[in-house]
């Protein structure tokens, strides 16, 4: 477990990193509600829905993303199992089958 150090005056004290990121939370509906009211300002009524348009395109290209990576992963790992386990000696046995052939 992380410490963090904090000098209160007197001394410095060590807190656990979990005391300190306690303090560190997901904003609540009123601070939603503000930041949303900040962007309207920022950028108007008008921007509004083009940025949420690109705002879902941009996150479902990347959970496209995401999932074509986890996939090409997987499909490494198969075919490295399956190269592991369909390795063939020289001698005419197959690793992994336990099945021998035998050449006259």
């Amino acid at each position: 477990m992380g410490f963090l150090l904090r000098n209160g005056g007197k001394g410095a004290t060590l807190l656990p990193m979990n005391t300190f990121l306690a303090f560190i939370s997901m904003p609540g509906g009123s601070e939603i509600f503000i930041i949303f009211l900040i962007v309207l300002l920022l950028f108007g009524a008008r921007k509004l829905p083009e940025l949420a348009r690109g705002l879902g395109q941009s996150l479902n290209e990347f959970r496209r993303a995401k999932d074509e990576f986890n996939h090409e992963i997987e499909k490494a790992a198969k075919e490295a199992e399956l190269k592991e386990i369909v390795e063939v000696k020289p001698a005419g046995t197959v690793v992994g089958t336990g099945q021998t052939t035998n050449r006259s």
